[in-house]
């Protein structure tokens, strides 16, 4: 973060338009040479057929029009993460943005235990500036599960301090609650990083 300078831009261009230093190499290449630079590369090339015949590709740039990436395919030299980082941009890009938000989060959490402050980004859109988000989301989600429901389809017979006392071992809070009619459910808590529970199936898994 400390090579680049906001705010950045996700931008599609012309690819004789595009000029940067790919990451580990020296020389300057077009959107065009970079195709043909890779073809011989085992990792990289079969992700170019994804943006190789588009009139334009997709680029992030900094405010002083600083190539960082050309998703899928590389990152630039200049904002090469080395020992001395200690400021990192993470930038995450995707066809779908669920799972674009759940990559994020699950890589933010990683780098978490490792340093001092997460800080979120503005996210606005240009075609509608009145639309923004924030970057990343990692409030927890709510999920109510009914304690007869794990019950009757694990075979057990669990109470509900018991069954939020294993969930707590599977990174999953949960406080048991009494419904109006006496029903014993539980409310979980589901953490960013548990991005494989979804439904109250899950919990019962």
């Amino acid at each position: 973060l400390d090579t680049v300078s906001g705010p950045f831009v996700y931008d599609a261009r012309d690819p004789a338009a595009i000029r940067f230093i790919p990451l580990n190499q020296s020389q300057e290449l077009d959107g065009h040479a970079l195709m043909k630079h890779y073809e011989g590369d085992l990792k990289i090339r079969k992700f170019l057929p994804i943006i190789r015949d588009a009139p334009r590709y997709p680029v992030i740039l900094d405010a002083q029009e600083r190539v960082m990436s050309l998703p899928p395919l590389i990152n630039s030299e200049h904002s090469k993460i080395h020992l001395g980082t200690r400021n990192v941009f993470i930038e995450v890009t995707a066809t779908d943005l669920t799972r674009a938000q759940t990559a994020l989060s699950m890589i933010v959490t990683a780098f978490a235990g490792y340093c001092d402050a997460i800080e979120a980004v503005k996210v606005v859109y240009e075609a509608d500036p009145e639309r923004r988000t924030v970057c990343p989301d990692l409030a927890p989600r709510q999920e109510l599960v009914s304690c007869a429901y794990v019950n009757r389809l694990t075979g057990l017979a669990l109470n509900p301090t018991g069954m939020a006392s294993l969930l707590d071992r599977m990174m999953l809070r949960a406080q048991p609650i009494k419904t109006e009619t006496g029903e014993d459910w539980l409310q979980v808590t589901v953490p960013p990083t548990r991005t494989d529970v979804i439904h109250a199936c899950d919990v019962m898994e």
